[in-house]
């Protein structure tokens, strides 16, 4: 039999995009009044500038910090774009033959997992395994410890309703004449 032809389709050329970057937005450093030489006591010390205040610094550090973060984030999307339109080489790797073992005294042969298909198997068979343990014990005590609070619950809302709850012992009583 003949290995399967796919049909070969012809796809456009790649589209040429520029590259788009955001500018860092650049702001004026506050102007600060002349200083004082230290060897003239000052009479009052110098007030910070009114023109600038804390709210619109951290707001313009703000701003910077988010025009940071897109043009990271532009930054890894053409490069992923490059990888898709210009794909790595890959490695072709070569299979290694299966160890197999022979019967003694017959010809049949059979192939041996490798460590790797063991290790995944075990591991896999193991976790099921406490999985399905934790599982049943965490079910079992959380019955035991929700069945009489929905036994209590059931039993004050049929008493709300006017009907008379039974009691365990004429449950018990109304089972075992059923059975006889």
């Amino acid at each position: 039999m003949d290995p399967l032809q796919l049909p070969s389709i012809q796809l456009p050329g790649s589209i040429e995009l520029p590259r788009p970057s955001l500018e860092e937005p650049v702001f004026p450093a506050p102007s600060h009044p002349l200083l004082v030489p230290p060897s003239v006591p000052p009479e009052k010390p110098p007030k910070p500038p009114q023109a600038v205040d804390q709210s619109a610094r951290d707001a313009t550090q703000q701003l910077q910090k988010q025009v940071r973060q897109l043009n990271d984030n532009i930054k890894a999307q053409q490069i992923t774009i490059d990888l898709l339109v210009n794909p790595p080489e890959i490695e072709a790797i070569e299979a290694q033959k299966p160890a197999t073992v022979t019967v003694p005294g017959t010809s049949l042969e059979f192939a041996l997992p490798t460590s790797e298909v063991l290790t995944v198997a075990a591991t896999t068979a193991a976790v099921a395994a406490a999985a399905s343990v934790g599982a049943t014990l965490a079910a079992q005590n959380l019955v035991k410890v929700l069945k009489p609070v929905f036994q209590t619950a059931l039993k004050k809302l049929a008493k709300l309703r006017g009907k008379d709850p039974e009691t365990f012992g004429r449950r018990r009583l109304r089972l075992r004449r059923s059975k006889e």
